[in-house]
């Protein structure tokens, strides 16, 4: 059983990554990776964040009513200071 729901959650980040395009770090030029961190029910919020995995620069999001943040954060990730 919990092999079954690490598998979906892998499975969930993996479609998330395909989802969003994700520009490279503003501060090194690495690449990108979304990442989710879900909470137990009530007791931890999910965490929805960008990391980048050349200098470990992030940006997050806590989502207590356990709605999916995955977009907000990588429009976020994805802004830059030139952007219209």
């Amino acid at each position: 059983m919990i092999l079954q729901i690490f598998v979906q959650i892998a499975g969930r980040i993996c479609e998330v990554n395909r989802m969003i395009k994700l520009k490279p770090c503003p501060f090194c030029g690495g690449e990108a990776e979304m990442g989710i961190k879900y909470g137990d029910y009530g007791y931890n919020p999910d965490i929805y964040s960008v990391k980048c995995k050349r200098c470990n620069a992030r940006i997050g999001k806590v989502s207590d009513n356990y709605a999916d943040l995955s977009d907000d954060v990588g429009k976020a990730w994805n802004r830059r200071v030139n952007d219209d």
